[in-house]
């Protein structure tokens, strides 16, 4: 998993809208962290990727009905349809992204949670087909069918693989360490080695 989360963009809407996060860099691991205010419509949440409005996405989804236990559907299409409508209910989403560097398909998974009466959440997963790496993420109604509640917000933070070489300490030069298995002491060369006191 990521080795540190850098936080890549956040947009509050002040008035109705599309939210929207644009960065530049390379990151591997993509987490998104929303709330939607409630708009008092049927529309569902959507989400594009790198403006790409082809036919290059596809979801599977899960609601949480309190009616039955299934409630399971597929769509393929110009966008991701997390397939919950912004109608009675404040909403909050997390999305987790797996977004390696080329042209390979994108993974991701997320679940928006509110107050609704009849449905607590909704479970998503999918994948974009589109090219290179996400470096732009709008989310929508509907992809465009109707605005985003203003006070609605978005952050996304970005990590990239651990690094296969060491990562030393930033202790200063003579720090000293009790290995308190067998009493031993050590003290930090202030590069890369512990050595043994004796």
């Amino acid at each position: 998993m990521g080795a540190g989360w850098t936080r890549l963009g956040h947009h509050t809407l002040g008035s109705n809208g599309v939210l929207t996060a644009t960065w530049s860099g390379s990151y591997r691991h993509l987490k998104v962290l929303c709330h939607f205010k409630d708009r008092n419509n049927g529309n569902a949440f959507s989400i594009r990727f790198n403006d790409d409005t082809g036919q290059s996405y596809s979801t599977r989804r899960r609601n949480e009905e309190s009616a039955q236990s299934g409630g399971e559907s597929v769509n393929t299409g110009t966008f991701i349809n997390t397939g919950m409508d912004s109608y009675q209910s404040d909403w909050n989403l997390e999305m987790n992204i797996i977004n390696p560097v080329g042209n390979y398909h994108k993974q991701m998974y997320g679940h928006l949670s509110g107050n609704k009466s009849d449905v607590g959440g909704q479970h998503f997963c999918g994948k974009w087909k589109g090219g290179d790496q996400i470096v732009k993420i709008e989310f929508e109604l509907e992809a465009g069918n109707e605005s985003i509640q203003s006070g609605s917000s978005m952050t996304v933070w970005g990590a990239d693989d651990a690094p296969e070489t060491p990562v030393y300490p930033n202790f200063p030069k003579g720090t000293i360490f009790e290995d308190s298995t067998d009493g031993k002491h050590y003290m930090w060369d202030g590069t890369s080695a512990w050595n043994e006191m004796i």
